[in-house]
């Protein structure tokens, strides 16, 4: 009995052996024939495979391949075509396709398709090519549409930018209690980079707004503790500080800008200017001196605004006694001259002389006016004149144009000032103000002296009418 089942199994598995030897797989002889570089035959066996079989898509997958080797770009195309037609979830078959469009450069095509592929993968690759295509585009509409289902696909995929492009877009269409729960999802303080800062700055701003201080200000002490960039940093806790101070919380905008100085010294300037503005001018001073208590090591143009900043809450007195005991040589021979101008309106003279030695001779020619005010200090005459002489009236602000008539008053007398005063080609941009200025300076007695003199500089000009702008000089 066993003998006969036996022959009867051999029996068998020769028929089905011969069967597969008779009706070989096309597949897998269509992979030796191009595996061996016999494509021409490869394709016909594809063919006639593929009328056989009409319903079999790995072969109608191969014959495509094929197809595209070959050249017949339009065969290849509708043989995907008609694949996807029956078989709409095909996601190989829907990247060729993709693939193929992108290869022939057809973007319109392309991106038509990509969007069908993407609703129907939800594929995080290809919702952010949509969502980087559409912004790149202007199209913020469907920018946004393809955020949302970006976010719900995988949130994990979204970048920085596209965290905060999402909270943005939705707060300017005044989707505000959408655009915070995003955010409140999305949020992680250990992010960084200036356009999740941008984004953090509005959204504090609208918490500020909306009766949420205290989120606001824990959401931001959250970044600011875990925050790796100080530029950005830097850049937002003007704009926090400034909603906070706004809003009637000038203890939120201190707070957050010790936790941001303690945890960055760096942003000890930024932070003291901020303070200054909003007029905690007793925070601003310690923000500096937390900077010093921190041995902070100042690069020449950080320790020039430090002593600026000083100058502004305690005196250029004070900060020049700083910068003598820090060392003048440590900072640009321009912001030792702005100090020194400081110090001669504030009439403290020793001191100004004291920094001049520590601007170079060859730079002084840079500030001619600061430069002749010390000449003058150290009784160097000659060496004022040969300074203030050079100067260009025209070039001069209203401000600088004070300072040039009384020095030149000084140094040359009035017959010198009226002279050179007449001799500039146009003075279009001096105003009536500066005119009385100048008849001030030359001791005019009443308003004949200073008529005289206006129509003396009116000589210079087209009659009344033919220069544009308030206060301009005119002559009837």
């Amino acid at each position: 009995m066993k003998g006969r089942y036996f022959k009867a199994a051999l029996i068998l598995s020769a028929a089905v052996v011969g069967t597969y030897f008779l009706f070989p797989d096309p597949n897998a002889e269509i992979s030796i024939l191009i595996k061996d570089g016999r494509h021409d035959e490869a394709y016909q066996l594809a063919q006639k495979s593929v009328e056989r079989s009409p319903k079999d898509t790995i072969l109608r997958m191969e014959l495509a391949k094929l197809q595209r080797y070959r050249g017949e770009l339009d065969a290849y195309e509708g043989s995907l075509k008609a694949i996807l037609g029956e078989e709409p979830e095909n996601v190989i078959v829907q990247n060729m396709l993709l693939d193929h469009y992108f290869t022939m450069n057809n973007e319109d095509t392309y991106f038509q398709n990509l969007e069908q592929v993407a609703l129907h993968t939800k594929d995080p690759a290809h919702l952010s090519h949509l969502v980087a295509f559409r912004r790149l585009d202007g199209n913020h509409e469907q920018e946004l549409r393809w955020l949302k289902l970006l976010v719900e696909a995988s949130a994990a995929s979204l970048t920085e930018l596209d965290t905060s492009r999402l909270v943005l877009l939705l707060l300017k269409d005044g989707e505000r209690e959408e655009a915070l729960a995003y955010f409140r999802t999305l949020d992680n303080p250990a992010d960084a980079g200036v356009d999740i800062w941008g984004m953090r700055a509005q959204v504090f701003n609208v918490l500020m707004k909306t009766g949420e201080p205290s989120e606001a200000g824990e959401r931001a002490k959250a970044w600011i503790a875990q925050s790796t960039d100080v530029a950005g940093l830097k850049g937002a806790l003007g704009i926090m500080m400034s909603d906070c101070w706004e809003m009637g919380r000038g203890d939120i905008a201190v707070n957050l800008a010790g936790k941001a100085v303690y945890r960055y010294p760096e942003l000890g300037l930024a932070a003291s200017r901020f303070a200054y503005k909003l007029g905690l001018s007793a925070d601003a001073e310690r923000y500096l001196e937390f900077m010093l208590e921190k041995n902070y090591a100042f690069s020449s143009e950080e320790l020039g605004e430090f002593v600026s900043l000083k100058a502004q809450f305690q005196g250029p007195m004070i900060a020049a006694e700083f910068l003598l005991a820090y060392g003048p040589e440590k900072v640009s021979g321009e912001q030792v001259v702005s100090l020194i101008e400081m110090l001669l309106q504030a009439h403290q003279d020793d001191l100004a002389e004291q920094l001049s030695r520590y601007v170079p001779a060859d730079e002084r020619r840079f500030f001619p006016l600061v430069a002749t005010k010390l000449a003058m200090l150290e009784g160097n005459m000659v060496e004022a004149r040969q300074l203030l002489e050079p100067v260009k009236l025209e070039t001069l602000e209203f401000s600088d144009a004070e300072q040039w008539f009384e020095l030149a008053l000084g140094l040359f007398g009035p017959t010198y000032v009226r002279q050179r005063f007449l001799d500039v080609p146009q003075l279009g941009h001096l105003n009536r103000e500066l005119l009385t200025t100048y008849a001030g300076f030359l001791k005019a007695s009443d308003d004949e002296e200073l008529q005289r003199v206006l129509i003396a500089l009116g000589g210079r000009f087209p009659v009344k009418g033919t220069i544009n702008g308030p206060n301009m000089i005119s002559v009837r």
